[in-house]
Parts: C-alpha cells; sequence; structure tokens
C-alpha cells in the first residue's frame, strides 16, 4: 500500500491539527478571490503513526506530512470570513508550506501582498512577506536537507529565523534569515580542549564554508553517523512497537471474531503493518508474524466477499461491518 494511500485512508480520521500561522494572500481583484488564507497546522499523530513515519523516513526518506494546510477565501475588513474549503494539502513542515504557499502566491500575481500572521491574528498586524523573504527560507530548507531527513532533525521556524535540531548535535543550529547567517555549535579538537565558541556560517554559501573548514568538516561526519545510528534505531523501534501492538491486540480479542469495529480496527492495524513491514511483515518475530497474517487473511476475505456482493447486485450499498473468523 503506498504511503499516502495509507495516510489518507487510516492515518487522517484519527490525526489531531493545531493551527501555527495563518498566510495571507491579498491581490488587486475586487471580490472575495482577491483575499486568500492558508490556515497551516501542525499535524499530531498517534504514537504508532509517529514511529511509523520515522521508519518510513529511515528506509526511504519520505515520511508522513508533518504539516496540514487548508486554504480559504478571506473576507474583507469588517465581514465576516466564510470559509471555502479549496481541499487540504499537506507538506513535511512548516517552512516547507510557508516557502511553497507564499512563492505560489508571488508566482501568481505581479504585485501581491502576503503577509505571516498569528491563527485568526488581524492583518494589520501580520509580518509582511517580500520575495526576498522566500528566497532566504528556500536556501534554508535546502541547507537542512544537508542534514538529513528533517524528520528526524525537526526543522521549524518562518521567515525570520529557522531552527534545526539533527540528531549528534550538541545545541540547536539556528539559521537567521534577516542576517543570512547559520550559527553551528563548534568541535573541540581534543578531548582536553575547552568547549569552543559556536560557529557562524554564511547561509548562501554553507557548503563552500563547511570545505575549507576542518572542524565543521568534522562537525559533518560527526552529525552523519548520528543519523545512521538514530535511523537504525527507527526501525528497530517500530519493530518492537509493531510486536507490542500486535500482542495487545490480539489480547483484547480474547478469541473473538473479527466483526463490526473489531474487523475495522484489524483492517486498520494490518495496513499499517503492511506499509511498515511489507505484505510478508519481514522483520517481526514469528509468533506476532503468524498472529498478524492470520488476521490478513480474514481482512482480504472480507474484503473478497464486499467484492462480490458488489458485483452481483449493482444496487447494493457495500457495508463496511462484516463478520469473519480467523480460522
Amino acid at each position: 500500500m503506498f504511503t499516502d494511500r495509507l495516510f489518507a485512508t487510516f492515518v487522517v480520521p484519527s490525526l489531531e491539527r493545531v493551527p501555527v500561522a495563518d498566510l495571507l494572500i491579498e491581490t488587486g481583484a475586487p471580490d472575495a478571490t482577491g483575499r486568500v488564507v492558508h490556515r497551516i497546522s501542525q499535524n499530531i499523530f498517534t504514537a504508532f503513526d509517529a514511529c511509523l513515519s520515522r521508519h518510513f523516513v529511515a528506509l526511504s526518506g519520505n515520511g508522513l506530512p508533518g504539516v496540514t494546510v487548508e486554504t480559504r477565501a478571506a473576507a474583507k475588513a469588517g465581514e465576516t470570513i466564510m470559509p471555502g474549503e479549496a481541499g487540504a494539502r499537506y507538506f513535511p513542515t512548516l517552512p516547507d508550506a510557508l516557502v511553497s504557499l507564499a512563492a505560489e502566491g508571488f508566482d501568481n500575481e505581479a504585485d501581491p501582498t502576503v503577509r505571516l500572521l498569528d491563527p485568526e491574528g488581524e492583518p494589520a498586524t501580520g509580518r509582511l512577506i517580500g520575495a526576498e523573504d522566500v528566497h532566504a527560507l528556500c536556501q534554508a530548507v535546502a541547507l537542512a536537507r544537508q542534514f538529513g531527513p528533517v524528520e528526524f532533525s525537526e526543522l521549524g521556524g518562518d521567515f525570520d529565523m529557522a531552527v534545526l535540531s539533527p540528531p549528534g548535535a550538541s545545541e540547536n543550529i539556528s539559521i537567521d534569515l534577516l542576517r543570512g547567517t547559520v550559527t553551528l555549535p563548534a568541535v573541540a579538537e581534543t578531548a582536553s580542549d575547552e568547549a569552543p565558541a559556536r560557529v557562524e556560517a554564511p547561509l548562501f554559501s554553507f557548503a563552500e564554508f563547511v570545505q575549507e573548514n576542518t572542524s565543521m568538516r568534522v562537525l559533518m561526519a560527526r552529525l552523519r553517523q548520528a543519523l545512521m545510528r538514530e535511523k537504525t534505531r527507527a526501525v528497530l523501534e517500530f519493530r518492537a512497537m509493531a510486536e507490542d501492538r500486535i500482542r495487545r491486540f490480539d489480547q483484547a480479542l480474547d478469541g473473538q471474531p473479527l466483526e463490526y469495529h473489531r474487523l475495522d480496527a484489524a483492517m486498520s492495524l494490518i495496513a499499517r503493518l503492511k506499509a511498515g513491514l511489507g505484505d510478508d511483515l519481514l522483520g517481526l518475530s514469528e509468533d506476532a508474524q503468524i498472529i498478524a497474517l492470520d488476521w490478513s487473511a480474514a481482512v482480504d476475505r472480507a474484503e473478497q466477499r464486499r467484492s462480490d456482493l458488489r458485483a452481483s447486485s449493482p444496487a447494493f450499498a457495500p457495508i463496511n461491518r462484516m463478520r469473519v473468523t480467523t480460522t
């Protein structure tokens, strides 16, 4: 099952969203279409989905999206804002979303006004964004990828400052977009040396700065090692959590057949397990593998029965709660 299908079908229903920012784009259009608000929210996953996402990142570099964007037309001052959903869009991080949305605004109109607001904030209090701000944040997002997947590094920030927390770093890496600088933890030459001051590097020629600075090359090498350990840990943690999930679900079933809510729960769990471990659930212990594959077969039988019913009766309304057994 593809990650995007898993996300849409099984993850989104249990997803919580916390609004973190609004991006207001105003154009010269006389009607409401000239004012668009992008509501940007942080996705809050269940512990199992968060673990699954890190597993995805470790294996393929792509996890579940960390940010949701919902777009609506905004009313003018003094008018009621009418919801006009244009569908949800998803991004890995807040900076990724800000770069994409603001760039779209500047690309589509000759001279738009773009403001970054707190959720439900007044437009007049918003931070005015220029094309140069978008360019700087785009550079910061690209730089963050040099430290590995941002899902492991927890990239955050906006058009003023971005913060990166790569595995293995003694301190956060801060990116000052107004000054065009990157501040990193320095590396002591020997274990007995005093901890050196933090190092400031240029944002727009960061790669060249690293190549010319021995201590920075040492730092990058150490961070790459730490990232590899983090990826290994993510894979092992998902396997352990998957086995625990299987055993607790089996205990909750207590020998009862997969039907109604139990079947729904089994479908959701099997979808996640197969997305992370493949159809054969390789990587699990044998007992957990056997239990979960029995459930998978039962779910397949239920899906086949539904398919047969639809084929035999065009007017058949799909029933999602069907009784099946694991024997």
